[in-house]
């Protein structure tokens, strides 16, 4: 009777080698059986920066035992975690070690025997850009005996309505995938390499580079940009793009870029492309002009890949504002944006560099700018075009004397009206005459078409306007109204050809006169101290009535008043308005031309009091 098990052994009939029962699972061989199972069966689980790690030493295996050593790798932004290691037959499950953006992980798993089989999975959820996805990834690797049978899968999942991940269609609902390779047997011919890689699944690729440039200390930068794009994975400097999106600014020998990935099952692909469109204002030497560049960057999916890019120049910003669109394409600017197309990786990814810089120019002023500014700026055939840096209010000139000099004796407050007819004219650094008459003038209307597109500052063809002014009149004083003329001066530069050769009249200034007043009015008051100066009594009506708001005596009804005659304030008058029409005055050495002066009138009227 074998004494290890619980009940007697059969004995076979005399003569016959004696039968053994089979010992039942669970007896008092089961401790060698089981280490000898997990050691060789499970034999050993090695993780390089991934995947589990099973305690222990991996015992000797015999030559040919089947071995599996996988490796699993994650590309694009994508990075794995929550994920479980399991082996077989022993269902054993281990957590697994989350991979990083662009991470892989080595295991391996083997048996001791040649005809046992040595498997292994994995299940992962699938983030991007840090974020949790609703995708899973699983995968398997077994091998029978020394390659008897060597096989692996890879399956995407997602999380239905439960939150369950359930498997979908890779090829028709996934925007990702994982693709499985065998691999070759070892050295031995004893070792099954299979390896998995999960990354998106992107059918098209649009990349593009902006690197503003600096050419003869002349350093150029962007700012304000933006970006547009119908491509749900659309990265700007490597991140997804924020809503609403911030504007991106490029410094000076610096760069910035986007990436539009046309991907599988996300339902921006009916136009079978990846896309980028941009706009950025140039920024030169830290100032702001009013140049703006715009453009895209297209890779369409198919066999050959067509793919094109373009950058153009507009002077004002060419996306609406406030309903409209201000900018204008250009045909001549100071700056070009030229693009440079490379494939990265085959056709179906493509990068353009763009590249912005200014135009070779020299610097002109004075005299030799005034001689080139009338050959290069002659008229709309010329190659001639106008930037403003800054726009600022400022008043100019002396004090112009509106009417005549008021005089009011009486008790209370009088009020006066003045009308002060327009007609400022134009100032500027050079010796260029500007006439707001010479509606041909070409420089004026290039500054005119600037400063509407660039500032929707807009400027008249003619200055003529008649404002009119009430200005209180105190008791017992003597007062007369000044103008000082307002306009804007305007500092900018010319740009412009001539014999082919480009040149540039920097920090040039022109003054206009500012549409919404004609200036700043002051008013000059004197008392009145002695009675010599008070104005005359009006002598009495033959009636002794009233007259008429003087507090006189007035003949009756219908009477005919006398017709006034010239006095004072009339001579006055006419005095100024002889003094200023027709007036030309120079600028000083800048060699400015003003033209028009102003027509002065003035008109009084008593107060009405109870």
């Amino acid at each position: 009777m074998d004494t290890r098990h619980p009940f007697p052994e059969p004995r076979s009939a005399p003569g016959l080698p004696r039968v053994r029962r089979p010992r039942p699972r669970g007896g008092p061989g089961l401790p060698r059986r089981a280490a000898r199972t997990l050691a060789a069966v499970t034999a050993t689980l090695v993780v390089a920066s991934g995947l589990a790690v099973v305690p222990g030493t991996a015992p000797a295996r015999a030559a040919g035992a089947p071995t599996i050593v996988g490796t699993v790798t994650v590309g694009g932004q994508l990075s794995l975690a929550e994920g479980t290691s399991a082996l077989a037959p022993e269902a054993l499950q281990t957590p697994a070690t989350a991979l990083p953006v662009g991470g892989s992980g080595a295991w391996e798993v083997g048996a001791a025997n040649t005809f046992e089989e040595a498997s292994g999975s994995f299940a992962y959820r699938i983030f991007e850009h840090g974020a949790r996805t609703a995708y899973s990834v699983q995968g398997e690797a077994r091998r029978l005996g020394a390659g008897i049978a060597d096989t692996g899968s890879c399956t995407i999942l997602r999380d239905n309505a439960a939150g369950v991940p359930a498997v979908i269609d890779q090829a028709e609902d996934s925007p990702y995938q994982c693709t499985y390779a065998g691999g070759l047997p070892g050295p031995a011919g004893d070792v099954f390499r299979p390896s998995f890689t999960v990354q998106p699944l992107v059918w098209a690729t649009a990349r593009a580079v902006f690197a503003p440039g600096t050419v003869h200390g002349t350093a150029l930068s962007l700012s304000e940009g933006r970006f547009e794009s119908n491509n749900e994975e659309f990265l700007v400097n490597g991140a997804r793009q924020a809503q609403p999106a911030p504007l991106d600014t490029v410094a000076a020998g610096g760069t910035s870029r986007f990436d539009a990935f046309l991907r599988n099952a996300e339902g921006n692909d009916l136009n079978g492309w990846a896309r980028g469109d941009f706009t950025y204002r140039i920024v030169e030497d830290g100032v702001p002009t009013p140049f703006w560049i715009q453009g895209h960057v297209t890779n369409w999916r198919g066999a050959t890949f067509e793919h094109d890019g373009s950058c153009t120049v507009y002077q004002g910003n060419p996306l609406p504002t406030g309903g409209e669109t201000t900018g204008v394409e250009v045909d001549f600017a100071p700056y070009t944006c030229e693009g440079i197309g490379e494939n990265l990786d085959g056709r179906g990814d493509w990068q353009v560099t763009f590249d912005v810089e200014p135009l070779a120019y020299t610097s002109v002023s004075g005299a030799q700018a005034t001689d080139l500014l009338k050959s290069g700026c002659a008229d709309t055939s010329s190659r001639c075009i106008y930037f403003p840096k800054s726009i600022e209010p400022i008043t100019k000139g002396d004090p112009i004397l509106i009417g005549s000099e008021q005089n009011l004796g009486e008790e209370g407050n009088d009020t006066v009206t003045y009308e002060y007819h327009d007609e400022r004219a134009i100032y500027n650094s050079f010796s260029v005459s500007m006439s707001w008459e010479g509606k041909s003038n070409f420089l004026i209307e290039s500054l005119k078409t600037t400063l509407e597109i660039s500032y929707e500052f807009q400027i008249r063809n003619t200055t003529g306007h008649l404002w009119s002014y009430e200005l209180e009149v105190p008791p017992r004083s003597r007062m007369s109204a000044w103008l000082t003329p307002a306009y804007h001066r305007i500092t900018g530069d010319f740009f412009f050809e001539v014999d082919g050769k480009y040149f540039r009249a920097k920090d040039t200034w022109v003054d206009v006169p500012d549409s919404t007043t004609p200036g700043d009015v002051e008013k000059r008051i004197t008392p009145i101290t002695a009675v010599s100066e008070l104005p005359p009594t009006p002598s009495p009506t033959p009636d002794d009535e009233p007259a008429p708001g003087n507090g006189a005596p007035q003949s009756g009804p219908g009477t005919p008043e006398a017709a006034p005659t010239a006095g004072a304030a009339d001579q006055a008058l006419a005095r100024t308005g002889a003094a200023g029409s027709g007036a030309a005055v120079a600028l000083g050495a800048l060699g400015a031309l003003l033209l028009g002066a102003g027509l002065l009138l003035a008109r009084r009227f008593r107060a009405t009091r109870p």
